[in-house]
């Protein structure tokens, strides 16, 4: 018999916090990883830490572009970008958000 899908996702909420301060530490060590950065942002989001997400997603130093990407999917889910907008941060850069949109540390 398979397992059960709540208890599967009990367990996962419960160990993910400890995963989420080892990712934490990873990227003190490798600032730049996408990957690293990504998960960071996404497991967060996962555990329902959605703020918490955009501060981290706003902090990001990997490639441009991928923090852009977990800085719009972070403020998507907080509720703070209705619809499509067209993102336009400082300096007028398109596919940038800045402190307009209510982003953290851009």
């Amino acid at each position: 018999m398979a397992p059960r899908l709540d208890h599967y996702l009990a367990v996962h909420a419960e160990s993910r916090p400890r995963l989420i301060a080892a990712l934490d530490g990873f990227a003190k060590t490798v600032p730049g990883d996408d990957w690293i950065a990504g998960h960071r942002v996404g497991m967060r989001i996962k555990q329902g830490w959605i703020e918490e997400a955009v501060e981290v997603a706003g902090a990001c130093a990997a490639t441009r572009w991928w923090c852009d990407a977990l800085l719009g999917l972070s403020l998507h889910v907080a509720g703070r970008i209705k619809g499509r907008p067209i993102l336009v941060g400082k300096g007028g850069h398109p596919g940038r958000v800045g402190a307009e949109m209510g982003c953290p540390g851009r």
